[in-house]
C-alpha cells in the first residue's frame, strides 16, 4: 500500500470488459471524482485517446518455440544481466543467459499453462519450460518472489539491457567476454 502525504479520500478502480477477457478498460477515481482512465486492447496499456499509456510500463509478450506457451510481462524490469553460472549454462545449452529480473506477479501466462513442464521443486527456485518444445521461458527465484525472464523469449523489445556479467567465475572456458560490461563473480549485491 502507498501513503501521499497531504491526501485524504478515498481511491477506487472500476474494470469492466466488453465481451472479450483480452480487452478492457477501467477508470481510477479519488474521492468520486475520476483522475485517470485506461484501457487494454490485448497488447498493451491504452491511454484516454488510444494510444500506448506514458503513466505505466508497456506489456510484452513472449513464448516459446512452438508457440504452445505465451506469456505477458510488464515492461518494467528491475535488472538485466547474463549469468555465466553453470546451472543457466546447462539449462540454455549456451555460454550465457541473459535474463531479466521483476517480481512474479508482473508475469502472466496468457496460453499453455496446462502444459508446462517445471524443472525443480515448486516450493524453491525452479525452472518453467513449454512442456511440449522444451523452451526455458522464466526461472522462478529469490524465494519465489521474483522471476527471471529468458530474454530470448521476449518477441517484443523490452526497454532494459544486461548491465552486467554474473558468475564469470564459473564461466565457459571456451567464451571470451569482449563486450565493456561489468563483471561480477557472484550476484551482485544491492
Amino acid at each position: 500500500m502507498r501513503r501521499w502525504s497531504g491526501c485524504t479520500g478515498t481511491i477506487k478502480a472500476a474494470l469492466w470488459g466488453e465481451g472479450c477477457e483480452d480487452s478492457w478498460t477501467g477508470v481510477l477515481f479519488f474521492s468520486g471524482e475520476v483522475i485517470a482512465g485506461w484501457g487494454f486492447d490485448g497488447r498493451s496499456m491504452l491511454g484516454a485517446e488510444g494510444g500506448a499509456m506514458s503513466g505505466g510500463p508497456a506489456s510484452l509478450t513472449g513464448g516459446c518455440r512452438c508457440g504452445a506457451v505465451r506469456y505477458e510481462v510488464a515492461d518494467a524490469f528491475e535488472y538485466a544481466l547474463n549469468c555465466h553460472c553453470s546451472q543457466c549454462r546447462r539449462a540454455t545449452g549456451a555460454a550465457f543467459k541473459s535474463l531479466a529480473g521483476i517480481p512474479r506477479g508482473r508475469l502472466a501466462l496468457t496460453a499453455g499453462e496446462d502444459g508446462l513442464l517445471i524443472d525443480g521443486a515448486l516450493e524453491a527456485a525452479h525452472d518453467v519450460r513449454c512442456g511440449v518444445c522444451g523452451s526455458l521461458l522464466y526461472s522462478v527465484v529469490r524465494e519465489g518472489a521474483y522471476v527471471h525472464v529468458a530474454m530470448g523469449t521476449l518477441m517484443d523489445e523490452p526497454s532494459i539491457r544486461p548491465a552486467a556479467h554474473i558468475f564469470v567465475g564459473s564461466k565457459a572456458k571456451w567464451y571470451e567476454i569482449t563486450d565493456g560490461l561489468p563483471r561480477f563473480e557472484q550476484f551482485p549485491e544491492g
